[in-house]
Order: C-alpha cells, then structure tokens, then sequence
C-alpha cells in the first residue's frame, strides 16, 4: 500500500430484549458499508422501536447487506419494520426447504402475518421489498482455509463499483439443485443472476478493506422424517412444496398441524439453533487499531450495575479487532468442526457474542481458550425473561477466566467505535 488507509468504525449491540439487533458501520474516506445481523426480539415494540432510532442516529435510510442468521422469529420479527425504514441492497441467509419453514412457521402461532409469507417464500419476500440480490450459503463440512491479506488491497477496491466483493464465496452446484427441487420458481431468480447458492467456505470482501466469513451446518435428523409422515397422515401432500407454502401463510392450517409439531419439538428446536449462521468480520491484513472505546448504558457481570452511560477507553496497539457473532449455535455440537473452520481468525477475535442469549446448554467453556485474546463477552437477553436466560454458570466461567462479560437487555446498549489504518 502506498498510502495510508483509515477506516471509521462503529458495531452495535442494540438493547431489544430477548433477542439481537446487531448493526455495523464501516467508513472509508466518504464512502460507508453498513450491515445488519439478526433483527428481532420476543418484544415486537421494542424491536421496531430500536429499528426507528437506528435510523434517527445515522440519519441516513441506506444498508449495504442485511445477514439473517435463521429463521426465528425472535430474531427476524423486526425485518418488516427494517424494511419500511432503510433500502436494502443484499441479503445473506441459509437455506430451509419448505417442510422445514413448515415446521418453523409452527413454533409460534401468534406472529405478524408478514412474518408467516415470509416463511412461506423468502427469496419472493425480500425481492418484493426491494432487494438487489440475496446470496443463500449452505454448509457441509467445515474448511481450515487461509485468509491472505495480501489477496485483497485498497487499490482493488477502487477498481470496481461495488462495495462487496464475493468472488472467495464457492458456487454450492449440490444446493442449487436442491433449491431447484422444492422451490421450483426461484429458478428464475438463479437464471437471472438475482440469487446466488453459495458454499460457506470462502469470504467476502466490503470496500475492499473488510473480511466476513460464515460458518452454517444443516441437521439432517429422523425426527425431521416423524414430522413428515405425522402432517402426511394429517392430508398434507409433502410433496408438493406450492401447497406447504399455502398451508404457511393460512394460520388455520397451521393450527389443524400444530399436533405435529408438538410430536418433535423437543427434539428438533435444537437443531435449528444449530442452523444459525455465525459470523466473524474483521480488517483484512494487519493494521494498527487505536481508539477504541466501548461505550455502554452498562449492566455489566464484572463490576457494579448502574443505569448511567459509561465509556471504556482501549489504547490498543496491535491488530485485533475481529468481531465474532454466534447467533443462536450449540458450541457442544460439531464444536471442533466450527473451530477448525474459523482456526486461522481465532486469534484474532476482539469481542464475542455469547451464543443463544447464554443459555447453559449452548455453551462450552473451551471456546474462551480457543479464542484467547477476546476480552469481551456479549450476552443479548431480556429481563425476566421465561427460559433463565442468561445462565450464572456461562457469566462465571466468563469472569473467572479473567474476561469482562457485559448485559444487552431491553435497557443497555453496546457500541465498541474504533479507528484502523493501514
């Protein structure tokens, strides 16, 4: 680099209760890339009000990428509200075939309608609200593949016009025909360039200058195949997919299959916690980061608990600043399979998101020593919330390993703003 390159960044944990509205800002000269990950909470007012004063604080209606880790509506009962606020241009989340939105559509019976057709088809969904593009990532097996800094530069980023590079994602040929199966009419949208079926291995690029890689694993269970032959029984053709997409959006249906659901639930709710998509996003290469500062409305398990706005001021002189989102993934399931797929990012993990509002059977206290330079723990939950979440048992082994865990609750915030150069 022949020049010297300062980015402006700002990542937010925004206070919705039981659930996760994460948003990020990353500013290059006059040119920004702005994401969100996850968009909801178990109180609909609280996520539509934050969605509202998101906008107000940047005082812009622009989101260059929105990620949807999965498809619970704790987490993604906001987008509707995201949407009629900002103008999105790309979106990012796994793949469900329709029995599986079936079964998800299920789990919640009380649910803005929107959220049921956006279950039933969400590629028709997001395109319908304006969407330039959206990238649907599959994952197998983990890889161990080495991020080169030296791979991407500043320069390149000037060479093209768009914000996001994804040539390091791989084309998924084994998902796309899996796609073309049981959703026939996103064909269509492949054909025109509109929807790309992509492995999870690879990364993206954002101005040139900023890493993302994803890690997602599909569950293949028998429980999923109880579930079929019970709605089957029930008169439902699982065959064919246009008339479980019907049966989505008609919550009287939904209603007369809700049995079934019963049937399984126990055993499959975990395994869709384990479909969310993580996420780690970084600066490429090696630069310095400097003031950094944590700017919390703290109710923090380190320290004193206090309403008030508190600043934490990090002089940091070396090149950590990665960020690493969990959404709501098992860390006792496939564990080594998602470290060997992260192993050349750990080290550099920054700040962590304590995965599924920090319930105890969700977490592995191996993870703080295989990312050992996170000091930062972050659990999203809501007060008094009806699961126990977040369990004393995660904050403990947190703290006592010397790290600093910190409350996102319906009342406190997160914001770690920071500045890097190259």
């Amino acid at each position: 680099m022949n020049k010297k390159i300062s980015v402006e960044t700002e990542f937010i944990y925004h206070n919705v209760g039981q659930g996760l509205f994460y948003s990020g800002n990353m500013t290059f000269n006059s040119t920004f890339f702005r994401f969100v990950y996850d968009c909801g909470s178990e109180n609909i007012q609280l996520i539509n009000a934050s969605v509202r004063r998101f906008k107000h604080d940047i005082n812009d209606n622009k989101i260059d990428l929105l990620i949807i880790p999965h498809l619970h509506s704790d987490h993604i009962n906001g987008l509707d509200e995201l949407f009629d606020n900002f103008t999105i241009k790309e979106v990012i989340l796994p793949y469900f075939s329709p029995i599986e939105r079936l079964l998800i559509a299920l789990r919640r019976m009380n649910v803005s309608t929107w959220y049921y057709y956006f279950l039933a088809d969400p590629v028709k969904y997001l395109f319908e609200k304006g969407v330039k593009r959206v990238i649907v990532l599959g994952g197998e097996e983990g890889s161990k593949e080495e991020i080169l800094p030296e791979e991407v530069s500043p320069s390149s980023q000037r060479e093209t016009q768009d914000k996001l590079n994804i040539r390091k994602l791989p084309d998924d040929e084994k998902l796309k025909e899996k796609i073309v199966q049981y959703d026939k009419k996103w064909k269509r949208y492949i054909e025109n360039n509109q929807l790309l079926v992509k492995k999870h291995n690879g990364y993206i690029i954002a101005l040139g200058l900023w890493l993302f890689r994803f890690f997602n694993y599909k569950i293949t269970s028998s429980v999923l195949q109880n579930f079929k032959d019970c709605i089957g029984r029930m008169g439902l053709n699982i065959e064919d997919s246009e008339h479980i997409k019907n049966v989505i959006k008609n919550k009287m249906h939904l209603k007369d299959l809700k049995s079934c659901y019963t049937i399984v639930a126990k055993h499959l709710r975990k395994d869709f916690n384990n479909t969310s998509l993580t996420l780690f996003h970084s600066p490429i290469g090696r630069p310095h980061i400097s003031d950094v500062i944590l700017c919390c409305c703290p109710c923090c398990f380190y320290g004193p608990c206090g309403y008030y706005h508190r600043r934490i001021f990090l002089e940091k002189k070396d090149s950590i600043y990665g960020h690493f989102l969990m959404g709501d993934i098992d860390l006792n399931t496939r564990y080594n399979e998602l470290m060997k797929h992260y192993s050349s990012c750990l080290k550099n993990i920054f700040i962590a998101q304590v995965p599924h509002h920090g319930a105890k059977k969700n977490w592995n206290r191996k993870i703080i020593e295989n990312i050992p330079n996170s000091d930062f723990w972050i659990i999203s939950a809501g007060f008094r919330n009806r699961y126990g979440h977040p369990s004393y048992k995660v904050i403990e082994d947190i703290c006592l390993n010397g790290k600093k865990c910190f409350w996102v609750n319906e009342i406190t915030h997160i914001a770690t703003k920071g500045k890097v150069k190259w």
